[in-house]
């Protein structure tokens, strides 16, 4: 003789609810992880902002630094939004701008209380 254990209607039906909630979670991760993704992208792409190209001997495309912080962003966040069951380490620090006299630390400081944008 088998055991056949005993699964009732309503344990079946609370099994696939969880696994559908589940289902939903890494769908909407990955969909965010995606957008994420394209953000940086466009934003190496875009000629208004820090991350411009500059066109080095024979036209080749050569990022600044905040250019290549976002491709790799890029990278990154596309690689997660493929496997978005796998945990994201943090964003390394934004690179500092590359205009002269700016940025003499290496990378742009974020503000972490209102005490200290008022002493500013």
């Amino acid at each position: 003789m088998s055991f056949r254990p005993r699964v009732s209607l309503r344990a079946l039906m609370i099994l696939v609810d969880v696994a559908g909630f589940v289902t939903w979670c890494f769908g909407a991760r990955r969909e965010q992880f995606r957008r994420q993704a394209w953000h940086h992208f466009h934003e190496s792409q875009s000629p208004n902002n820090q991350a411009m190209r500059r066109f080095g001997f024979c036209g080749m495309a050569e990022y600044s630094p905040l250019g290549k912080w976002h491709m790799a962003m890029w990278e990154k966040y596309l690689a997660a939004s493929d496997r978005p069951w796998i945990p994201v380490w943090a964003d390394p620090l934004i690179p500092a701008p590359s205009i002269p006299g700016e940025g003499k630390l290496g990378v742009i400081r974020l503000q972490t209380s209102a005490t200290e944008a008022i002493a500013r």
